[in-house]
């Protein structure tokens, strides 16, 4: 071969040879490299993206929860006032504690029936 100045190169450069246990200890390199890509990856889309899913639906879930809870209080105490106004404080305050002992009379009975 010629080099740009006209001059000859010295010596074709031949690839330098590698010995078999560095041939060797790149090989096992190489395959630890991809078993942990590997690895990573299987985890990732079996387990942490199910998990950030979960996580996300459980959070609206909680949300709405929460709001539902809150509208409940409200319509409760709207309904109570207006039962007051009909019928007195007294009065709608007799009138919740039986409708509530009468819902936990049935569950109690739904309880028992279903136990036996």
């Amino acid at each position: 071969m010629v080099d740009d100045d006209g001059g000859r190169l010295a010596a074709e450069e031949a690839p330098e040879e590698k010995s078999l246990i560095e041939l060797i200890t790149e090989l096992v390199d190489m395959v630890n490299r991809f078993i942990r890509e590997q690895a990573h990856d299987t985890l990732q889309k079996a387990i942490v993206q199910p998990l950030q899913k979960l996580g996300l639906n459980l959070a609206f879930t909680i949300v709405a929860a929460m709001l539902v809870a809150i509208a409940v209080i409200f319509l409760a105490v709207g309904c109570f006032l207006l039962l007051a106004g009909a019928v007195g404080y007294p009065y709608a305050y007799l009138i919740i504690a039986t409708f509530y002992l009468i819902i936990a009379a049935v569950l109690i009975g739904l309880r028992t029936r279903s136990m036996q």
